[in-house]
C-alpha cells in the first residue's frame, strides 16, 4: 500500500494501479483518461460543495433577517427598529445591524449575498461608520472588493 488508498498489482506481467477492485492500466494513453476522469470528479465534487455551503448560508442569512424584521429576499432592504430608550425609531439596515453587533461571520455572509456597505442608514451613515476595529474594516473591505469581481450568491436560489 502507497499512500492512503493506493495499490499497485501485477496483471499480465505488468504493473496496473488497482481502484475499487479492477486494474487500472498505467499506459501513457490510459492515464491521461483517468487524469482527466480525475479532474472531473473534482471538478463535480467542487459545484456540490460550493452548493451546500451556498445552502447553509442563505438559511444563517434568512434566520437573520426575519430575526430583525428585514425582508429575507432582499439583504439590502432595512426596516424600522426602535433605537433609544425613548422608543425612536431610525431606519436600520441589515449590514449595519450585523456590524453594530459586531457579528463578523455575518457581515462578511451578507457582504456575499451582495450587501451594500455604502448604503446609508436613517441617520446617514454607511457601514464602515459602525465599524469597532481598523481589521473588521479592512476584512470587510477586502470582502466586498472579493464579491464584486466574483459575483455575489443569490438569497432566491
Amino acid at each position: 500500500m502507497i499512500g492512503s488508498e493506493v495499490e499497485f498489482v501485477y496483471v499480465g506481467g505488468r504493473c496496473k494501479l488497482a481502484a475499487d477492485l479492477e486494474p487500472i492500466s498505467l499506459l501513457k494513453g490510459d492515464a491521461v483518461q483517468l487524469n482527466k476522469a480525475i479532474q472531473e470528479q473534482r471538478k463535480r465534487e467542487e459545484e456540490r460543495t460550493r452548493l451546500r455551503r451556498a445552502a447553509r448560508l442563505r438559511k444563517k442569512v434568512v434566520e437573520y433577517l426575519t430575526r430583525y424584521d428585514f425582508d429575507p429576499q432582499d439583504v439590502n432592504a432595512g426596516a424600522w427598529c426602535a433605537t433609544s430608550c425613548f422608543g425612536w425609531k431610525s431606519y436600520v439596515l441589515p449590514l449595519h445591524k450585523a456590524v453594530e453587533e459586531n457579528r463578523t461571520d455575518m457581515i462578511l455572509v451578507l457582504l456575499e449575498f451582495g450587501a451594500d456597505p455604502m448604503l446609508r442608514d436613517g441617520k446617514g451613515r454607511n457601514a464602515y461608520y459602525h465599524v469597532r476595529s481598523d481589521a473588521q474594516r479592512i476584512q470587510m473591505q477586502m470582502q466586498h472588493l472579493k464579491i464584486r469581481e466574483e459575483g455575489s450568491l443569490k438569497l432566491s436560489e
